[in-house]
């Protein structure tokens, strides 16, 4: 598969907002810095080699030879984007289990689905930004799962096999996600009022919220 950097805009509006103060030109190379990362990309000879040929013939570490090449030898700057990227890195990795790995044809094949699918509730429509003040705000409660600020990789049909696979998934929120469970295929969900008329209350919430 052919490593590709391309997210969502949900994860290039994350990244500004993380660094606002950076140039465009820089904001470029952090794009691809985020999305190198995640892909492990950055940690691994060979798949750095696949990406970049130049490497191949470097006799410098990957990490200095991206310095050199995308940030002038800077290395205060990549180093502050490590430290400050890291959770959310790591957070994005532990999501590509065994079983999403082997659906999905490889670690990098969903990690790579993971960055560029658009981060709002299939169902609802709701963004992972909203969701999160939504959680955040409002809807906190001691369980674990329910209080993640992160939308959920939902099995559109829960039985197929391969369960994770690029044609079977989607984002949903906890709320939609638990709601529909088993009971409801994805298209009679849709169909229903149910998921809009959640989004529409919570939104206005929010709204009411933020004052």
């Amino acid at each position: 598969m052919k490593i590709e950097t391309k997210m969502s805009q949900e994860n290039i509006d994350f990244l500004r907002q993380k660094f606002p103060d950076i140039s465009e030109a820089e904001f470029e190379v952090l794009k691809e810095f985020f999305a190198l990362k995640v892909l492990g990309v950055l940690d691994s000879i060979s798949a750095m080699k696949e990406y970049d040929p130049q490497f191949a013939t470097s006799k410098e570490g990957i990490y200095q030879f991206f310095v050199n090449k995308k940030l002038n030898g800077d290395m205060t700057l990549f180093n502050k984007w490590q430290k400050e990227l890291k959770k959310e890195i790591k957070r994005i990795g532990r999501l590509a289990t065994k079983e999403r790995q082997a659906g999905f044809g490889g670690r990098r094949e969903f990690l790579t689905w993971y960055l560029q699918i658009p981060k709002r509730c299939d169902y609802c429509g709701i963004t992972e930004k909203e969701y999160a003040e939504a959680r955040s705000k409002l809807l906190k409660s001691k369980d674990k799962r329910r209080n993640s600020f992160c939308l959920e990789i939902e099995k559109i049909i829960p039985d197929l096999k391969p369960g994770y696979c690029k044609d079977n998934c989607v984002l949903a929120c906890y709320l939609c996600n638990n709601d529909k469970s088993d009971i409801f295929t994805a298209e009679e969900y849709r169909a229903s009022d149910f998921p809009k008329k959640r989004a529409e209350y919570l939104k206005k919430i929010i709204k009411n919220n933020r004052g």
